[in-house]
Formats: C-alpha cells, structure tokens, sequence
C-alpha cells in the first residue's frame, strides 16, 4: 500500500515515476507514519511532493488532469481511471481543477476518492481477513483437513472462501436451489446436472442483475416445485460444461477421499428442517467417507440481542443440524454483519466434536 501510494502521488504530482534511491528514502519515512496516522501521512507525503519545484513548474493542461487522477487513482485504488473515468473526472472537476491552487484540487480529488465505495472496499478487506483469521484460528473444530459446500445458495461456499477453509470451486458454489433438488443430483452421480440439455439460458433481460442468474434446469425444478439455478455457468454453453465437469470431478474426488471433511449447508428454515437434514445424511453416507455433515437452518427473523443466536438441533452419528437467528439478513454472498459469519462457522465447525443432543431420530 505504501509503495503504491508513494508512486501514485509522484506520478500525479510530478508526472513521472518515482526512482529508486527517492523510492527507498521516502518509503523509510512513510512506512512508519502510515501505521502511526495514516491521514497524515498521506497529507504529509502529498505537502512535500506539491512543495517540490516539478510539482510547481508544472503548467496547467489536460495532460496534468489526467496525471493527476490517474496518480491518485493508482495510490487510492490500485489502478489508472481510464479513458471514460477521466471523461466522468472532467465534467466534475475539471471547472475546479482551472480555478482553485493545484495543491487544493489534489486535496479534494483525494478526498473524492476515499469517499468512493471501491476505496472502503480495497482497504478494509485486508483488515477485515486478518480480523478473520484472528476470530477463526486453525485449532477451531475437529481438525478436518476438507471443507465442502454443499449449497443451498452462493453464501456457504462464499463463507468458506472468505475464512481461507475452501481453495477449489464445486458444483454447488454458485447454484441457487433445494436440499431435495440437491440429493436428486447426488443420487444420480450428476448426470442430469451435466446433461446440457436439461438446461434453459435465462434471457439478459431477465435476470435481476444482468450478471447472474445465468440458468435454470426445468426438470429438477418441475419435479421437485423449486428453482435451479446456476449464476456463472451457462451449461448450454461448451466453455460451462467443460469447467462444471471439472467441478463435480473435484466434488467426486473429495467427498470419497479418506480425509476427515467437513460438508457444509446453509439453508433458510423450511417446514421441517430436521427431516431435510437426515435425508441429506443419509445421502451423504451412501456416496463418501469420513463425512461430518453440518446444516445451519437458518430462521426468518433477526435476534434481537447483541450476538448471533446458534443452538444444536439434531444428531445422526457425526452428523449435526444447528439451527440460528442472525443479527441481519444475508445480502447475496455474504452476511451484513461479519460477526454473523464468524460466529455462524466456529459454530459448524465445533459441532462435530459435540455431545449430541437431547433430540434425536
């Protein structure tokens, strides 16, 4: 970050990058000052290079706007705005940029630029694994060495994912269906699923976002009265099957290894979760080894206590079904609240190693 920050400010300041002895030198400075204040070091950093006789010599011309954004966006944001952002920049900045003292519409760019949701994004990801890592150490749960989602939406493989537990993509990651449809598609080894043939593109103009929702499979969901989806595969497409036939060869691989494995399932809570749950089991018992499945029912409404709610529901051998009331809803892959997500996967992976509970089948 401090590298990219030091460049990007010399490159819109000075119009040139910076070299290597200068590089050394001010990162010496910076390196401590951005753990200290990072506000001020970066107004620091910027005072000096706009106090510099490059910086001041330079005349006014498209050519300092463009190194000026395209600067601050490498510092900011990690890359060039390119040609329609310096297009946007210039309808909105660029009466600022003629009228007020370089070194004040540096300043404000800046200021634009932090404020962006793509600059929160960037920097608060790294604080945000390492807090992760910090909440979720490596002892947390039994030990299990593999940790397989098993659907019923994006957010179990994505949770997996974001604590550093899942490095390869299956086939349920981005399918959006049912714990049935899902066991239809275990008992027949994925064959209908592969089958490009059981499956409809949906229309760009039908798909709530443009992006996603790329198909659906009518007969999985005329039989079983749910929808089947997949976001970023169109299986009538070859490039789709030939990376889903990778998927499901990895998932076949996996769940009939003699590894210790963790088969997660998020679902939101149906009319009779515990009968979802040993039928899954039971599913699963037939077509692996060394499985420890957990499904987290998820109920409707939010808690409403300072933490996220997680109770044991029901065993079947090493098996569990917990039940839990978030603090707030998901929103697409992940949950509002990252405390909702920690506290939801120690959960499921402490669960296997549990007494079981009082209730069983």
């Amino acid at each position: 970050m401090a590298a990219g920050l030091l460049d990007g400010a010399t490159l819109a300041l000075l119009g040139r990058p910076s070299g290597d002895a200068e590089r050394q030198a001010a990162l010496a400075k910076l390196l401590p000052a951005l753990q200290d204040d990072p506000a001020g070091a970066v107004a620091g950093l910027l005072a000096g290079l706009l106090a510099s006789p490059g910086a001041l010599a330079r005349p006014r011309s498209d050519d300092l706007f463009d190194s000026v954004v395209n600067g601050v966006f490498r510092a900011m944001l990690g890359r060039e705005a390119g040609a329609e952002g310096l297009r946007v920049w210039r309808q909105l900045m660029g009466a600022t940029f003629d009228e007020v003292p370089l070194e004040e519409f540096v300043f404000r760019f800046i200021s634009a630029s932090m404020g962006s949701g793509e600059f929160a994004a960037r920097h608060a990801a790294p604080l945000e694994a390492a807090l992760r890592n910090r909440l979720l150490p490596p002892q947390a749960g039994v030990g299990l060495s593999t940790h397989i989602s098993l659907g019923q939406d994006g957010f179990t493989a994505g949770l997996l994912k974001r604590f550093d537990l899942k490095r390869w993509s299956g086939p349920f990651d981005w399918c959006s269906t049912s714990p049935a449809i899902i066991r239809a598609i275990l008992a027949d080894d994925f064959e209908q699923f592969l089958d490009p043939d059981a499956w409809r593109t949906i229309p760009l103009e039908d798909r709530p976002d443009g992006r996603f929702w790329q198909c659906h499979n009518p007969g999985y969901e005329q039989r079983h009265g749910h929808a089947c989806i997949l976001h970023n595969h169109d299986m009538t497409q070859e490039w789709a099957q030939v990376a889903m036939l990778r998927a499901v060869e990895r998932f076949r691989r996996s769940i009939r290894s003699l590894a210790s494995k963790l088969v997660l399932q998020v679902v939101r809570e149906g009319t009779d979760p515990g009968r979802e749950f040993l039928q899954t089991a039971e599913a699963l018992e037939g077509i692996g080894r060394n499985i420890h499945f957990v499904m987290v029912s998820l109920l409707p409404d939010a808690t409403e206590g300072p933490f996220p709610e997680v109770e044991p529901a029901l065993a079947r051998g090493p098996h569990r079904l917990l039940r839990a009331r978030l603090m707030s809803p998901l929103q697409g892959m992940q949950a509002r609240d990252l405390l909702d997500e920690v506290v939801l996967l120690r959960a499921a992976l402490v669960a296997p190693g549990l007494g079981e509970p009082l209730e069983q089948p």
